[in-house]
């Protein structure tokens, strides 16, 4: 099967770099480029807007042809282009292994452009071969309106959610809106191992899980060659600088990172509050036979409700059932207590004292401004929480006596010297 278009070297050409065809100049072209694409949407499917800059796009773009069977975009290499078929047919591989038809005004490699990853499978040429519009990414990132029309196109998960707005991303994925629900959408990045298989599912245990501090996870979705979990979207609060400035914080760590850029620091009662809700949540988990695992600022979202503040906990893609012996190192380095470090200690298994330890230490970051141990290095670090002291010095003199005493209490080496679940119930209590 051959991998090379008939106009191959077109491909690696802007659109002005190629002879217009006689008696058309580039504008007339890509009129008549945009008038197909418009004739190719169903009835279902709202007219592309914004047609000036569309025009724009498709004058920069390249316009290609390719035999039966060609391959137009190839599994794990590098997503650079959206291909828009304007004629004839293209045939992809699902998940499953089945082939997908895609017919003319179809696009190809929208989910690849939008999370930023490697094509997720093989594109070919049908039978009759395909007439494709290749769209260069930064092209699209240029023209925001043409950008949204495109990639929002076919971007529909599991029959009614539609991505909108990109909230953020980490470590393990992109979050997307999902318009009109107070929803959003997790997309996960591709396995660190290249496979075209997505990750493991939230198991049900899981997506069980009810209660006022925590961002309810509702269903694993497989959409688009991807896997996504839908959950709650927390609303966040809009906090100001000192010049008035407005900053939308949805996550502990971006309403932290506001106040160190204004060299202040959280309040004791917000500081309390951010205890009280989170422990909370955490003794609800582990009442359910859980760990969370990766406590940390970034997994504490903030929601507003009658001008009411509330945090809630986020992110389960590493918990796992709780005094469960942990077969590999996971976690935030900085949030890590040691008995997840050591895993080859004989009797290292993991109970809820060590996600009392995260929290812990979230609390220290929030009334000191910095992490109880603060080495970039990383096996330095983890030596540090094996074997080094925190320094309780730095904590505010004003810090209420149970804080504190919670915060030296759960940084202990020794999980069975921490907080149990009737201590930690009487400092919510008291918090």
């Amino acid at each position: 099967m051959s991998d090379m278009p008939i106009d191959a070297e077109e491909t690696e050409k802007d659109a002005e770099q190629q002879p217009a065809q006689p008696g058309h100049t580039e504008d007339t072209r890509a009129s008549i480029v945009f008038a197909v694409m418009q004739l190719n949407r169903t009835a279902e499917d709202p007219p592309y807007e914004n047609r000036n800059d569309f025009i724009e796009v498709i004058k920069n773009a390249d316009f290609c042809s390719w035999q039966a069977g060609s391959i137009i975009t190839e599994q794990g290499t590098q997503a650079d282009r959206l291909y828009v078929i304007l004629e004839g047919s293209a045939v992809a591989a699902t998940c499953d292994g089945g082939p997908a038809v895609l017919e003319k005004g179809s696009l190809v490699g929208t989910m690849s452009l939008l999370t930023d990853e490697p094509y997720g499978s093989t594109v070919v040429a049908g039978d009759s071969g395909a007439s494709i519009l290749a769209i260069k990414k930064e092209t699209l990132l240029r023209n925001p309106a043409v950008y949204r029309r495109l990639l929002g196109r076919g971007l529909v998960i599991s029959g009614d959610y539609e991505l909108g707005e990109k909230l953020g991303e980490g470590a393990t994925g992109h979050v997307y809106e999902i318009q009109g629900r107070r929803l959003c959408a997790k997309i996960y990045r591709s396995r660190p191992d290249g496979g075209s298989a997505p990750p493991a599912a939230i198991p049900d245990d899981i997506l069980r899980l009810r209660h006022p501090n925590i961002v309810s996870i509702h269903e694993n979705v497989s959409a688009h060659g991807s896997q996504f979990i839908i959950m709650d979207l927390a609303r966040g609060i809009t906090i100001r600088d000192k010049n008035g400035a407005p900053a939308h914080c949805r996550t502990l760590r971006q309403m932290m990172d506001v106040f160190q850029s204004e060299q202040q620091r959280v309040s004791l009662d917000m500081t309390a509050k951010v205890f009280r809700h989170v422990a909370a949540a955490l003794l609800y988990i582990h009442e359910q036979g859980f760990l969370h695992r990766d406590v940390k600022p970034e997994h504490i979202f903030i929601d507003l409700s009658d001008n009411d503040i509330s945090f809630m906990l986020s992110d389960f893609s590493l918990a796992f059932p709780i005094s469960t012996r942990p077969g590999k190192i996971e976690g935030t380095p900085h949030y890590c207590p040691p008995e997840a470090i050591d895993i080859n200690g004989s009797e290292t298994v993991l109970t809820g004292s060590a996600d009392y330890y995260s929290l812990a230490a979230v609390c220290f970051e929030l009334l000191t401004g910095q992490t109880v141990f603060d080495s970039t290095n990383v096996l330095e670090l983890a030596r540090q929480h094996l074997e080094d002291e925190p320094d309780l010095s730095h904590l505010p003199a004003n810090t209420p006596i149970w804080l504190g005493n919670f915060i030296n209490q759960a940084l202990q080496k020794d999980p069975a010297l921490r907080p149990g679940r009737q201590d930690m119930e009487k400092l919510i209590a008291v918090s």
